[in-house]
């Protein structure tokens, strides 16, 4: 009841352009998992974790994808699988931190998942109107945290999360739900799993690029805000790969103020809706006198002491 209280007054406080515009952009995250079956053919389906945040009683949604793994036949000795061990792939969707979806990143996630057999874990973070910035950034950092840090409340809930998934997964290779019960197979024992903390990596297009590029940055104090360090300790011991795919480096412009290449053909009508929606709602994640914050616009920071020793990136921009 209080959570959903507390959802109707952040619709109060939206002006109806504003509630207008966001519907129609978030209409494609209406789309239900079962369609990965259609963009996602090749697998892994992803199973979804509501993930403890740092502030009691809310949850932040994962898509988490795990690699195909081999479990011991029925008749064999072994009570449980040797232990798997997975590195973790933290990525974040694009959208201008207004619109998008983890499901439009599923074949992605599962490609990297399936290539690198790691668990590719897809952050839902929050977004803008209703949550401004640095919501997603905080997100983000409490999904590391649950990763990195035994006493993050989530640390826990992810690792029981993908043991209870491939205990599951474990189950449905001893036949049918049906031949199960006829043949009162016993549920098997809880896999043992080990996320290997000392291969970590982040990927993310546009406003997730923002995001991937955000967790190994330390910010000094700007904008009234203190000093800000990389959720990623500064002693972590192994390299830190970053996968930015056209990120959004620089919040201090709207969509319809950034420069236009010599070649690229002027748009139809300056004032065209899609303009306007960019511009409505992209002005909703962050005020213009914080968008020069270095945690809104990484691209500000000065890699050459704010990155973390550790990081190697691979910037992607497009033509």
């Amino acid at each position: 009841m209080a959570e959903a209280l507390r959802q109707l007054e952040r619709l109060k406080d939206q002006s109806w352009s504003t509630l207008w515009k966001t519907a129609l952009v978030r209409l494609p995250r209406a789309v239900p998992v079962q369609a990965l079956h259609i963009t996602n053919p090749s697998g892994p389906m992803p199973f979804k974790l509501q993930l403890s945040a740092r502030k009691r009683g809310r949850t932040i949604p994962l898509y988490i994808f795990v690699p195909p793994t081999t479990f011991p036949p029925p008749d064999s000795d072994d009570a449980v699988p040797t232990p798997s061990t997975f590195p973790i792939i933290m990525d974040y969707h694009g959208g201008g931190f207004y619109l998008g979806s983890c499901l439009e990143q599923a074949p992605f996630c599962a490609k990297l998942c399936r290539e690198l057999q790691a668990i590719v874990v897809g952050v839902d973070y929050r977004m803008a109107p209703f949550d401004k910035f640095p919501a997603a950034i905080e997100d983000a950092e409490d999904v590391v945290s649950a990763v990195l840090d035994p006493k993050f409340a989530g640390y826990g809930e992810l690792r029981q999360g993908v043991a209870d998934f491939l205990r599951g997964r474990w189950y449905d290779t001893l036949g049918t739900e049906k031949e199960r019960r006829d043949n009162k197979v016993p549920p098997p024992p809880q896999p043992k799993i080990k996320l290997d903390v000392s291969r970590i990596g982040f990927s993310g297009a546009s406003s997730g690029g923002n995001i991937a590029l955000n967790m190994a940055l330390d910010v000094p104090p700007s904008h009234g805000l203190p000093n800000w360090p990389s959720i990623i300790p500064a002693d972590y011991a192994t390299q830190i790969p970053l996968l930015l795919l056209y990120p959004s480096l620089d919040l201090r412009q709207l969509p319809s103020e950034r420069p236009r290449n010599d070649r690229m053909p002027p748009p139809k009508d300056p004032k065209q809706k899609r303009l306007d929606i960019d511009d409505h709602l992209a002005a909703t994640y962050v005020s213009r006198e914080m968008a020069g914050h270095p945690r809104a616009s990484p691209g500000l920071v000065d890699t050459s002491v704010g990155l973390h020793k550790n990081a190697k990136a691979l910037l992607i921009l497009s033509g």
